[in-house]
């Protein structure tokens, strides 16, 4: 799992883009879970979040193919 981030550091309110174009060599469908350290959640393998709240965030990624194996990046 490899993931990209728009930015390190945002003010306030703007948008920060992450990606994690995950895939498997069979070609399997993956789901995608971002928990983006705000309480945010999204479960698709790009998401745009603007931060309301000043602090540090940690955003966690994971692609699960469907026999149930994830693969996780922070």
């Amino acid at each position: 799992v490899s993931v990209t981030v728009s930015a390190l550091e945002v003010h306030r309110g703007e948008q920060v883009t992450f990606d994690g174009p995950a895939s498997i060599a069979t070609g399997a469908p993956l789901t995608y879970h971002w928990e983006l350290g705000d309480g945010t959640t999204a479960t698709t393998s790009s998401v745009t979040h603007a931060y309301t709240q000043l602090g540090e965030f940690t955003a966690v990624f994971t692609a699960t193919t469907p026999d149930g194996t994830p693969g996780t990046n922070f």
